[in-house]
């Protein structure tokens, strides 16, 4: 009789444990699969950004070449119609014309796309759990500058 009292607590003490770690586990299982999607996703914008400021550096490139080398990248990435592409020459941030860029010039190619376009879990307030009192991401993007040819 004593043995099962024994084993009706240690069965419920593993409820409770259960009912505290279930929880837990699987917040910490959400963080990483998004943490890294985010990951992988912000890498395929880098390299959206890189191919278009390289077309950007060939002499003889214009904005429609690179436009077209970011949809490229950008649609097998999956992020079609969800990127803003802002090319600059010279320093400036948008509204350059590589085409008319001259050896030696700078251009640039800015990626970017809005973090609930690319949000696995649409859980945008998880990063403010965490200790950071930063809002959380609005933009994924990057930016890359390269010296015309």
């Amino acid at each position: 009789m004593l043995s099962r009292l024994r084993d009706r607590k240690i069965g419920g003490t593993l409820l409770v444990e259960a009912a505290i770690m279930i929880p837990l586990v699987l917040v910490i299982t959400f963080v990483l699969i998004e943490g890294g999607w985010l990951m992988l996703k912000a890498e395929q914008i880098e390299n959206a950004a890189r191919q278009g400021a390289r077309k950007a550096a060939l002499a003889g490139s214009v904005n429609a070449d690179v436009t077209t080398v970011v949809d490229k990248i950008m649609t097998d990435a999956g992020l079609q119609g969800k990127y803003q592409t802002n090319i600059g020459v010279n320093g400036g941030t948008t509204g350059g014309n590589v085409g008319t860029a001259t050896r030696g010039q700078t251009v640039l190619v800015n990626v970017k796309v809005a973090y609930s376009d690319i949000s696995l879990t649409k859980v945008t307030s998880i990063f403010n759990y965490y200790g950071s009192s930063n809002n959380p991401p609005t933009f994924v993007g990057s930016t890359v500058t390269m010296t015309k040819e």
